[in-house]
């Protein structure tokens, strides 16, 4: 079964960790499939695709 979190913010609206940062905690909280989800912002989308493609999730 795959683990998904499809609500996660970053430093970029809301959060405190850098995209990237939330990737990495999300994978080894064991979620397979996740989405950034910043508030009025897309900028921390590119860094947090390629950090979540690197550590093999969707």
């Amino acid at each position: 079964m795959l683990r998904v979190d499809l609500h996660c913010h970053s430093n970029v609206s809301d959060g405190v960790l850098a995209p990237a940062a939330v990737a990495a905690r999300a994978r080894a909280g064991g979620v397979d499939v996740w989405a950034l989800t910043d508030h009025d912002e897309g900028s921390g989308i590119a860094a947090a695709r390629a950090a979540a493609l690197g550590l093999g999730m969707q």
